[in-house]
């Protein structure tokens, strides 16, 4: 994985004096021009007629970036499958506050971000308050009881998916340590609830 991604950058800077094609994918099947061609044994077409070029200086400034995503450790956790959860309720979040669909100037984008992070961190009320100490302006009892609703609605929800994935973790490992003890005396995992068995 880490030569793919370091592929597109060494592709795309790639000229005909130094044709840099070690990371693309090698034989003729593959999405590199370069590597296509030498498999079929034929001339590779000029690199100047290629759609994105990169300047040395361009890939000079890149390079930490394509290094930091190759990175063993970041892919490492990337092969876990883990789920990015907290990044897209985050992301929720701040397009609720400055939608992806309407261009927003980078003021505005930046305070969406800030109250986002902040109702994220702290909760609704607890933005308000961060912004009434920032701002100076007062909060209306109305707005501070939608906060509290809102505050408390997702605690509910949390709690209740937090009950729903423990109580399913429970029955996995209650499944697996009957399916162990019916092992072990040799029968099938519910022979001791079947009608009629004691």
């Amino acid at each position: 994985m880490a030569k793919d991604i370091k592929a597109t950058l060494t592709h795309c800077s790639s000229t005909d004096k130094n044709p840099n094609h070690e990371n693309c994918p090698p034989g003729p099947a593959g999405w590199c021009f370069y590597n296509n061609a030498r498999a079929k044994n034929e001339e590779p077409k000029s690199h100047s007629e290629m759609s994105i070029r990169l300047t040395p200086e361009l890939v000079k400034r890149m390079e930490p970036l394509y290094n930091r995503l190759s990175d063993e450790k970041l892919l490492s956790r990337c092969a876990r499958g883990a789920t990015q959860n907290a990044n897209e309720s985050l992301h929720a979040l701040v397009w609720r506050y400055c939608p992806k669909t309407v261009f927003v100037t980078r003021p505005r984008l930046e305070l969406a971000v800030a109250h986002a992070v902040a109702e994220f961190n702290m909760g609704t009320l607890g933005a308000l308050f961060l912004r009434k100490r920032h701002s100076g302006d007062d909060i209306s009892g109305s707005s501070e009881q939608i906060a509290k609703t809102r505050d408390s609605r997702r605690k509910q929800q949390s709690e209740k998916q937090k009950k729903r994935t423990t109580g399913k973790r429970l029955r996995k490992i209650k499944g697996k340590k009957q399916a162990a003890a019916a092992r072990k005396k040799g029968g099938k995992a519910d022979d001791d609830y079947q009608a009629g068995g004691f």
